[in-house]
């Protein structure tokens, strides 16, 4: 569990925790804070705020908004003003000071621990979307199997189904998980069938327990589930196929908050070279059922 819960959530792996460590660094070193909605500033809006000769802005990710949001963050930049964001290695951020999870740590440790347990026979379950954070699991997951003489399979692609608006909890769970359950249906009855899956985050866990389930195996006995993210017990499917992951990675979101403060403090103190700089913020693995068997 976090130090401090969110307003909203339980489980450290929701992106609004890393806005609480933001918050509590800030006013751990006494500075003032004021929060800004990127999509409701206008160019007018944006001249005043420049006028007024900010510290410096910070950008945390949002759920829900475009993170960061980079033509106003080119705008302060260009102004005159630190910007800092939490974003990767993609070709627009690496203007700015930036922070990001270590994700090729985080799929190395969960590839690790699950050859450990005797797994040969791992996939990766990936989205359609090519994102810094996509390529770095896959070279953590490439590396530790590569290490144990074992060659990496192909991932399996699983984009996340609409949000069903409008219909029923239950009938919208029936629709997440049959959907999960078409996805993997050829991958589980495959005469290769995987004994382990790595889910790209933990909402997905259920509907990977239940298409194992659906074709008469056993998750996390017949094939392990890892997730990713550390919120699995927040997820809405979770009361609706309740099997949990044997693993999951706590990207450590109130920590990562907290250093891109101490990142922008650096940049103002004059302590950083005039290039932009990047630097990572370790995971941590969680075992959560270790050889827990779901019926």
């Amino acid at each position: 569990a976090p130090e401090k819960l969110s307003p909203y959530h339980h489980f450290g792996g929701w992106s609004d925790f890393i806005t609480v460590g933001v918050m509590e660094e800030l006013q751990a070193a006494g500075l003032h804070a004021l929060t800004l909605n990127p999509e409701r500033l206008d160019m007018d809006e944006t001249n005043r705020l420049l006028a007024d000769r900010p510290m410096g802005v910070i950008f945390p990710e949002v759920e829900g908004h475009q993170s960061p949001p980079y033509e106003l963050a080119d705008r302060l930049l260009a102004g005159g003003v630190p910007v800092v964001v939490y974003a990767g290695e993609d070709e627009r951020s690496r203007r700015f000071d930036r922070l990001y999870s270590d994700h090729a740590a985080g799929a190395y440790l969960l590839t690790q621990w699950l050859l450990a347990q005797g797994r040969r026979r791992i996939v990766q379950m990936g989205l359609a979307e090519d994102s810094y954070w996509m390529r770095q699991r896959r070279d953590g997951y490439v590396r530790a199997m590569r290490e144990a003489g074992l060659a990496p399979l192909p991932s399996v692609s699983m984009i996340a189904p609409p949000a069903m608006e409008g219909l029923r909890e239950d009938d919208a769970a029936s629709f997440h998980l049959h959907y999960a359950t078409g996805v993997l249906a050829a991958v589980i009855q495959s005469p290769d069938c995987p004994d382990a899956i790595m889910a790209s985050s933990d909402g997905f866990v259920p509907g990977i327990a239940r298409a194992i389930k659906v074709f008469g195996k056993v998750p996390n006995r017949d094939i392990a589930i890892v997730g990713y993210d550390n919120y699995w017990e927040d997820s809405w499917l979770h009361k609706h196929e309740p099997v949990p992951p044997m693993a999951t990675v706590d990207k450590r979101n109130v920590e990562m908050g907290r250093e891109l403060v101490r990142l922008f403090q650096d940049r103002l103190s004059g302590k950083l070279p005039p290039e932009p700089q990047s630097r990572v913020v370790e995971p941590r693995m969680i075992i959560t059922s270790t050889g827990q068997v779901s019926a």
